[in-house]
């Protein structure tokens, strides 16, 4: 999953769905969510999917003026929600929250108050804690964590630099050189399975916002693989470059918009980026942000619109499939009234789609993640 800059913290009540039938794009009726209920607070939330089971990765409260903590649920593909079980997390628990499957075991990363990386995973035995990245560099700080097949990856901070590390059955090792990126927001593509195809997309939030660059790993070093995209404002950077082929497609959050725009731009065979057709996804007005992910084998766009209302902001989630030719097959998939943007996350296996959004509870403060399946219009 991916972390969001959001406009408060929280979410109040829960908005008329009178407006869910069809949207302006004409997208057919929303499908109906199933919400994990036993947290009350839920602030992050991340997605695992394999074809038996759903893993959910929260940090939450557990009852009103509780402690934050870590927490997976897991769900057959055709049955209910289990018991949340608490990770052994410490008790500094503070950051995003992000689940992977390597094979089909799932690890959970996240960080503490001082941006130490944490990453369980859960064996034969239950959960257990992976070895300390800190022993691999000293002074990690998590950024993100990411499964590839059966290897596991971990994008750090160290300093000025960025860093990605691979879990071996020793600990932490690094990969590739570090990269410079000072003031920067770096996130890894997840579109490869193959470590030479890992790419990572930095943003500069210096002297040159906006200014975004895809690397590649070439040979064990980061290499510009597309001339940076420039002609963007800056914003929050929720999901890496994602590849199909000989294309690159990036998706952008412009926050120095009124109101924020996201759009989709593709570069081919390390050309300059161009604008998709329909790539963007301001529907009516509105905030604008979201990610760009690959799922069922098709590349699809994920993003939440926040409109100010008396109380909060009216908070609609869309998602539409992307290819080289544009964007198309546009839906909106839930509508509330919320105080600004939650998790998104959109995940396939055995042929269903997965969407995860995060929506009010049923009492005043509580906030829960709703996971949804997409119907076959969608999918």
């Amino acid at each position: 999953m991916r972390h969001l800059i959001s406009l408060a913290a929280g979410l109040i009540v829960a908005a008329s769905c009178s407006a869910c039938g069809e949207d302006a794009t004409g997208a057919s009726r929303m499908p109906s969510g199933a919400q994990a209920r036993s947290l009350h607070l839920v602030l992050n939330a991340d997605l695992a999917v394999t074809p038996e089971s759903l893993w959910l990765a929260t940090e939450a409260t557990q009852s009103p003026g509780s402690r934050l903590a870590v927490f997976v649920q897991r769900r057959s593909v055709n049955g209910g929600w289990g018991r949340a079980e608490r990770l052994p997390a410490p008790p500094d628990t503070a950051g995003h929250v992000e689940a992977a499957l390597v094979g089909h075991k799932p690890c959970v990363g996240y960080a503490t108050t001082g941006g130490r990386p944490v990453v369980t995973c859960r064996g034969m035995a239950g959960w257990s804690p992976a070895p300390d990245p800190r022993v691999a560099i000293p002074g990690a700080v998590f950024n993100q964590l990411e499964a590839r097949g059966n290897a596991l990856y971990l994008l750090v901070r160290d300093g000025e630099s960025m860093a990605v590390l691979r879990r071996d059955r020793t600990g932490w090792v690094r990969v590739g050189d570090p990269v410079p990126s000072t003031s920067q927001i770096a996130r890894l593509s997840h579109a490869s399975t193959r470590e030479a195809g890992l790419e990572l997309t930095l943003e500069a939030v210096g002297r040159r916002p906006g200014r975004r660059r895809v690397l590649g790993l070439r040979a064990g070093r980061w290499r510009e693989i597309a001339p940076p995209a420039t002609r963007h404002g800056m914003g929050p950077q929720l999901s890496g470059a994602v590849r199909r082929g000989s294309t690159i497609f990036l998706m952008v959050n412009d926050a120095e918009r009124r109101p924020w725009r996201t759009s989709i731009v593709a570069s081919t065979d390390g050309g300059r980026w161009k604008p998709l057709r329909g790539g963007v996804l301001n529907s009516g007005v509105g905030d604008a942000q979201g990610i760009l992910t690959l799922a069922g084998g098709r590349l699809w766009a994920m993003w939440q619109q926040s409109v100010a209302r008396r109380g909060g902001f009216e908070q609609r989630v869309y998602v539409a499939r992307v290819d080289r030719t544009g964007v198309t097959r546009r839906r909106m998939t839930s509508v509330s009234v919320s105080s600004g943007p939650g998790s998104l996350d959109l995940e396939s296996a055995g042929g269903r789609l997965w969407s995860l959004d995060l929506r009010p509870g049923p009492s005043p403060g509580a906030m829960h993640a709703a996971v949804t399946r997409l119907d076959d219009g969608a999918d």
